[in-house]
């Protein structure tokens, strides 16, 4: 059964660490969360911003389940052109 509540919490604690590192554009990122499985999306600059914002909510201990869908602004646009 889904709870709507833990669901809220784990956003926010998301969205909060997102916040609180000053390498991470947080701003870009959306945060997602359903039966505690987060998935990220937006763009970043780089393939290393996109892996170190996976690490820090996977590395939160609410975070059960995490897929990092975040993409990176230079290959996006490299396959558009």
């Amino acid at each position: 059964m889904r709870n709507l509540r833990v669901d809220d919490n784990i956003a926010c604690r998301v969205t909060e660490a997102l916040w609180s590192d000053p390498f991470v554009p947080a701003g870009d990122i959306c945060v997602h969360v359903f039966d505690s499985t987060v998935m990220l999306t937006g763009e970043v600059g780089s393939e290393g911003q996109r892996i170190a914002i996976g690490r820090l909510v996977a590395d939160l201990i609410c975070v059960e389940r995490l897929t990092n869908a975040v993409t990176v602004t230079d290959v996006v646009n490299r396959f558009a052109a």
